[in-house]
């Protein structure tokens, strides 16, 4: 019983993209056995990836591409990137490095006023590819959906044309009910065949979801894993 209550807990903080306390439980499941293999090939790659981690105090380095200079503005006092944009298309990109195997995206960012039917979205592409056209293994994606005075933000991770949905609903009539700052996690586990979502706003309510079906993701330019 202990082994398969740690090998469970090592799968659900695999699914919160939390490795390190991943880890732990899994050498706890080595101790009284076999852990199981997919979640210990998911740890594996989680342990041994590097992270890259884009701030913006500094003037950004020159190898990001900027696609709309008028929508961005860097305040290095904050260390944020202020986005105003009404067009559609990218707004900037840097290069990355990506294995093809499991990877977490947490990005924090602060919404202070979202248009109806208008969204963000930030994620791995290749070139040539765009954010919504279905090929981008992982990427957080936030839009305002809804009408009247009852209002939608949906957040979600994708990951090829997979969509896992978190929606807060606010009241436009009621600015205390924005969104505000916001924290959110994307895992993707092509290893368990799993992509998770997890929104935590202003550490006061969270929404979370999960990919579903849990069948083996294929990885471009890698056998699919199962």
């Amino acid at each position: 019983m202990a082994r398969e209550a740690h090998a469970a807990a090592a799968r659900s903080l695999l699914r919160l993209g939390r490795h390190a306390e991943a880890a732990v439980h899994l050498e706890a499941t080595r101790a009284l056995g076999d852990p199981p293999a997919d979640v210990a090939a998911a740890a594996l790659a989680l342990g041994a990836s590097r992270d890259v981690v884009l701030e913006f105090k500094r003037p950004l380095a020159p190898t990001w591409r900027i696609g709309q200079p008028l929508a961005l503005r860097r305040n290095g006092m904050r260390e944020a990137l202020h986005v105003d944009s009404l067009v559609p298309g990218e707004l900037a990109s840097t290069p990355a490095l990506w294995t093809g195997r499991a990877v977490t995206l947490t990005v924090d960012l602060e919404l202070t006023r979202a248009e109806w039917s208008s969204g963000l979205g930030i994620g791995l592409m290749r070139d040539g590819t765009a954010f919504d056209d279905g090929t981008s293994p992982l990427g957080v994606d936030i839009r305002t959906t809804g009408g009247g005075t009852t209002h939608i933000h949906e957040i979600s991770c994708t990951s090829y044309g997979r969509r896992s949905v978190a929606r807060i609903a606010f009241d436009v009539r009621d600015r205390s009910h924005r969104l505000g700052r916001l924290t959110i996690r994307a895992t993707l586990l092509p290893e368990l065949g799993e992509l998770h979502t997890r929104a935590i706003e202003s550490e006061i309510r969270h929404a979370q979801a999960r990919g579903e079906p849990r069948q083996p993701l294929p990885i471009a330019g890698l056998p699919t894993l199962d």
